[in-house]
């Protein structure tokens, strides 16, 4: 029943049910603080997008290999991020140059780092099936 008079498509419209629903003070603020949480605008998803691309791109020509435009160059830039902070986890390296967009921290150093891995990687995988160098 909770769970029904709570759908709706407002953001703000839930807060408010929740304000006014018989739950705790201190489950209705951990709910709203998990909703505000997750939560971004769509002008800092496309710095996010931008950013992601710069790094994508900056990765790809450090390593000497271009994987394709634009929309490549944000995917690896993401994955960059994911694969340079593994890394960096596993050696015990701190987070040196991040940017904090909206609460959502995107390291710079290491998604350009990790770019540069991955496009080596997918430049050996293309190598080797296809044979030929490009």
């Amino acid at each position: 029943m909770m769970a029904n008079s709570l759908l709706c498509g407002n953001m703000q419209e839930l807060k408010e049910r929740l304000l006014h629903h018989s739950a705790g003070r201190f489950v209705q603020k951990a709910i709203i603080h998990s909703i505000n949480y997750l939560i971004m605008t769509l002008i800092g998803f496309l710095v996010l997008l931008v950013i992601a691309a710069i790094c994508g791109s900056i990765g790809q020509s450090l390593a000497g290999y271009d994987l394709g435009g634009c929309l490549v160059s944000i995917v690896v830039g993401f994955i960059g991020a994911y694969l340079g902070m593994w890394l960096a986890g596993k050696f015990g390296l701190p987070e040196l140059f991040a940017v904090n967009i909206e609460g959502k921290s995107f390291p710079i150093l290491w998604a350009i780092i990790g770019s540069a891995i991955f496009t080596l990687i997918m430049a050996l995988i293309r190598r080797a099936i296809s044979g030929r160098r490009y």
